[in-house]
């Protein structure tokens, strides 16, 4: 809501109908680019999680096991997930490391 009355207070602003017209078509085609792009996944969620398994640990996606995802990712075996192993995880998904 905040982000509407932002773009139409800042329409308001420009009084060259040409300019405001200009500045409408902008932000319709920025709300259209917006809804075609690719779904984010926040990082951790169950979604982002299996994007991992397929992608980066090359697993069938249907068949994705948390359980068996955390035992592939805590390296040291320690039942928990340290900064480290995370850390390690988000480099391998965002291919800087293989």
């Amino acid at each position: 809501m905040g982000k509407e009355h932002s773009r139409r207070a800042r329409l308001r602003r420009i009084k060259d109908k040409k300019a405001r017209e200009a500045a409408e078509q902008q932000m319709r085609a920025e709300r259209e680019r917006h809804r075609r792009h690719e779904r984010v996944h926040q990082p951790g969620s169950r979604e982002q999680l299996k994007e991992a398994w397929e992608k980066g640990d090359r697993m069938d996606r249907d068949s994705f096991d948390p359980k068996a995802f955390f035992m592939l990712h805590d390296i040291n075996g320690d039942g928990h997930m340290d900064v480290n192993e995370i850390e390690a995880l988000f480099w391998k998904e965002v291919g800087l490391v293989d």
